[in-house]
């Protein structure tokens, strides 16, 4: 894990950032869903008082408006090669993230990106989903990086991990990433230790190939794991 300062020192000669956001994915959703309201009501007025020819103007006018607005939307997206994408991931994990994510690696890879920076502030969500970003992200085929901005709790630690770089800002957090019940409540006995022995090996293989240490990936999944950095315990068993 680095400075944020030497992440900005990397990438400050680079031409530009581009922002990809969810709320972006699908831009021009609420156009159309006005152009099907206009029609539906256009077909209502020309039964109702023959004008069909004025009616079909109208519509043309309005798909020509509508693709504008939507070519126009759509340009706030664009990345060009050698930028940086800069991909917020904030909230609950859960599978629209995942679309989000995968869609925003696609984006970056095809159009050259020099490099992603997901920013991150999650508390967690999902595991199933969480172990989808983590294939996604350990496939990616441009550089990776994370900045926890503030917190990378339960979930969003494991898809930090799965990242070859990963950065904090200052009173940040990262870790908690043991499996429980939707109801806060720990696991079963004989459940939690079979899912424990499953997320350590998926966490250890993903720390080891981004060249993370994996003790300490395995210690935000198992709180009875014990971290040595040097000759120094920094993670007691519990």
């Amino acid at each position: 894990m680095e400075s944020t300062n030497r992440l900005l020192r990397r990438y400050r000669s680079r031409r530009r950032f581009a922002r990809l956001s969810p709320k972006e994915s699908f831009p021009c959703a609420p156009h159309y869903f006005c152009l099907v309201w206009f029609w539906k009501r256009c077909q209502t007025y020309a039964v109702r008082f023959n004008l069909q020819q004025l009616i079909s103007k109208l519509l043309i006018c309005a798909v020509v408006c509508s693709l504008a607005v939507s070519a126009t939307a759509q340009g706030r997206e664009v990345i060009h090669k050698g930028d940086v994408a800069v991909v917020p991931l904030r909230g609950e994990v859960a599978p629209s993230l995942l679309a989000f994510l995968r869609r925003a690696v696609k984006t970056a890879e095809n159009n050259e990106a020099s490099a992603i920076i997901f920013e991150m502030n999650t508390y967690g969500g999902r595991l199933d989903t969480a172990a989808d970003i983590v294939n996604v992200l350990n496939q990616a085929k441009v550089p990776t990086y994370t900045f926890i901005n503030t917190n990378a709790g339960s979930a969003g630690a494991i898809i930090a991990i799965a990242t070859q770089h990963i950065f904090m800002a200052p009173v940040s957090a990262i870790g908690a990433a043991a499996p429980i019940l939707p109801t806060g409540e720990d696991l079963p006995a004989t459940a939690k230790e079979k899912m424990i022995s499953y997320w350590s090996a998926l966490v250890r293989g993903s720390a080891t190939k981004n060249a993370h240490n994996p003790d300490v990936a395995e210690a935000f999944m198992n709180k009875d794991k014990e971290v040595k950095i040097g000759d120094r315990v920094v993670h007691p068993k519990a």
